[in-house]
């Protein structure tokens, strides 16, 4: 595996949002997740349109924390608090 994309929609007006920041995780045990590298958002979650936008990281590395014997994949997603930044 060289690469992790995760696919997101937007549709400000419904209130879904992309999220702010995407970190990407592995495992070989199943039990402890080491960080491989985060994404951030660039978009502006105010725009009135339907977006899509992949969060990718490419050419991943084999390293001590992505292996073969890499049984476990994990991502999390950061949003921000918007409803109270805007009232």
């Amino acid at each position: 595996m060289s690469s992790f994309i995760l696919g997101f929609l937007q549709d400000s007006r419904s209130w879904i949002l992309f999220p702010e920041r995407v970190n990407f995780y592995s495992s070989n045990d199943n039990k402890e997740f080491t960080l491989i590298d985060g994404v951030d958002n660039q978009n502006q979650p105010t725009r009135e349109a339907v977006l899509l936008l992949k969060f990718s990281i490419q050419k991943i590395k084999e390293t001590e924390f992505f292996n073969e014997q890499t049984q476990s994949l994990r991502f999390i997603c950061f949003f921000a608090n918007i409803i109270e930044k805007q009232f």
